[in-house]
């Protein structure tokens, strides 16, 4: 069901193919935090399990980044982000959350998890709505040097 709501979602007009580029790069990203990252739970660290989007600013869509509001109100018109504006940043202001859709978590392999999400700071999520790909090698060298280096880096034996 995912798969099939992923190619109906890349027909939608004008912006169907760009909304799946930044579905798919986040979904990478959150693949990323899940091998690469633990979080602090309670008294353990386990995977980060993330499946939304917190900013530390809110979005202006002011020049030169305008041209972008339009991807991101279709990525909420089409449902594929839920946005949740009860949230509150670092800095203690309210910001939007953003949520992936449920239905898309199988079809990337990532996990049901409310707890963790993947910060980002304005500019960055300015990248993932303009470019994608960017995004993630920018994201993937975030993790690979902040993180941990792998979840099976002692087994040498997985087979995936």
């Amino acid at each position: 069901m995912g798969n099939d709501f992923l190619v109906r979602i890349e027909a939608a007009p004008e912006t169907g193919p760009k909304m799946r580029e930044i579905v798919e790069a986040f979904a990478k990203v959150s693949s990323l935090a899940l091998i690469h990252a633990n979080s602090k739970y309670l008294n353990s660290y386990p995977p980060k399990l993330a499946t939304k989007i917190e900013l530390v600013q809110s979005p202006k869509f002011e020049p030169p980044y305008d041209t972008l509001r339009q991807i991101y109100d279709d990525l909420i018109r089409y449902s594929i982000f839920l946005r949740d504006i009860r949230g509150k940043s670092i800095k203690g202001a309210v910001v939007p959350r953003l949520f992936l859709r449920r239905l898309l978590i199988p079809t990337f392999y990532l996990t049901f998890g409310k707890r963790d999400n993947i910060m980002l700071e304005v500019a960055d999520f300015y990248s993932l709505l303009s470019d994608p790909g960017e995004f993630v090698k920018k994201m993937q060298h975030r993790f690979k040097t902040e993180g941990q280096e792998s979840l099976f880096k002692d087994s040498e034996d997985v087979k995936l």
